[in-house]
């Protein structure tokens, strides 16, 4: 059976790996994954049609030619693949985990990063056992820093994340209630993601720590290297749909496009691994400042009558209630509609972690909340409209659409309820 070894060899002439068989072109290496609906090896051999192609598969009854890899776990090999060529780079490494605002920190540190270095980072949120092995397989040789997110939903994937991914630096954004139902209580939850911290330390690296933070503080293992955030540089406050950064340096205001106090952190963190990349300040405040959220994370939409704050892309206990918070403390507006709908993988309690947002909604005053999907609609409260799903919502919303005009409306959920499809009707 063919090795690492020569299997990289071909990997630096061709043109990288794809797991798409509709993606892929002359050169590239077909990785056949099977998938729970589809088996990538079915489309090996319109892949192997194509010029100088190859295909890496584990089905012996898919093999055409020379140019098909016969091994033995086709997931396997590719993290394996992954790794060896993580090994070619002595470069800075950062690992990048958290319950909330991964991405957005990911962000953040590219574009301060990129402002002095050539840095690749992940794509998206291609944070998981396949998504960290192809953002390492998509990273050019000529990387001075690479940015590595991992996601995780069970104990012990950020420690495999780790070993694929080998981060000489480390971040943890935050510990909440992300995943609970994979990972089994809060506890869990603690364990899974300290796992960056610990494969740190034993490997001699280094972590960056909110020093406000008292669960991540207390997990900090003894005698590890650490650098501690926020920055005592800045000041950030809340200024209605953005954030402002004051340099206690210059003096100078800078006006970040980030909606919500909570992402003041997701800043701080960028501006402390600015400085420790030695960066000057003024650079990495205007590289903030020059950042736009997108794919429905903290982003501001305005249309002729109304202001949205699209947060849509993900949602658990924790990050809805601070949004939630963000959206009560909105100075220059009264009229503040919520569009909330259910948060996923939270287990056996889902529904009670529902009706304590409920609850929590009670403690201020809104124009109108909307509240969409199976598990809020199982809540007690009727002075909310509830919803099955997106889809009902939309249905039903023109009896609302004319009294709402002018207000500012927040569009919070898990992915999966697709709230985007309520802005796109109707904004």
């Amino acid at each position: 059976m063919i090795s690492i070894e020569d299997v990289y060899q071909i990997f630096l002439t061709s043109g990288g790996v794809c797991i798409d068989s509709r993606k892929v072109t002359s050169n590239d290496i077909f990785i056949a994954l099977k998938g729970e609906h589809v088996d990538g090896h079915k489309f090996v051999k319109q892949v192997i049609d194509l010029q100088d192609t190859h295909a890496i598969i584990d089905d012996k009854d898919y093999y055409i030619n020379e140019r098909t890899i016969l091994v033995d776990n086709v997931l396997s090999f590719l993290q394996k693949l992954a790794q060896y060529h993580r090994a070619q780079f002595d470069i800075p490494v950062l690992g990048i985990t958290g319950s909330n605002g991964k991405t957005t920190t990911k962000e953040l540190i590219y574009q301060v990063l990129s402002t002095q270095f050539n840095v690749h980072s992940t794509k998206g949120n291609y944070n998981n056992h396949l998504g960290v092995p192809l953002t390492l397989l998509d990273a050019p040789i000529d990387s001075d820093i690479l940015i590595i997110e991992m996601g995780a939903n069970h104990v012990g994937e950020i420690n495999d994340l780790s070993h694929i991914a080998c981060p000489t630096l480390g971040l943890i954004t935050n510990i909440g209630e992300a995943h609970i139902e994979g990972f089994g209580s809060v506890e869990g939850i603690i364990q899974g993601k300290t796992e960056l911290y610990k494969y740190l330390h034993k490997t001699n690296g280094s972590v960056f720590i909110n020093r406000n933070d008292e669960t991540l503080m207390k997990k900090l293992p003894r005698g590890i290297d650490h650098v501690f955030y926020p920055s005592e540089n800045i000041i950030i406050q809340d200024s209605g749909l953005n954030l402002e950064i004051k340099s206690l340096d210059s003096g100078k205001i800078y006006n970040s496009s980030l909606y919500g106090i909570y992402n003041a952190i997701n800043i701080q963190a960028a501006v402390t691994i600015g400085e420790y990349f030695k960066i000057d300040l003024h650079k990495i405040l205007e590289a903030i400042a020059n950042y736009h959220p997108n794919m429905n994370r903290s982003q501001i939409v305005r249309s002729n009558d109304n202001v949205l704050i699209m947060d849509a892309y993900n949602a658990n206990p924790t990050s809805m209630k601070e949004a939630i918070k963000s959206m009560a403390a909105l100075e220059g507006t009264e009229n503040k509609v919520l569009v909330l709908g259910d948060m996923k993988e939270l287990g056996i309690e889902e529904v009670q972690y529902h009706q304590d947002i409920v609850d929590f909604l009670s403690n201020y005053s809104w124009q109108k909340v909307f509240l969409v999907g199976s598990l809020f609609k199982q809540t007690k409260n009727n002075s909310f409209n509830k919803f099955e799903n997106v889809d009902q919502l939309i249905q039903n919303y023109e009896a609302y659409q004319e009294s709402l005009k002018g207000s500012t409306f927040l569009l919070k959920a898990s992915r999966s309820i697709q709230l985007e499809k309520f802005k796109e009707a109707f904004f």
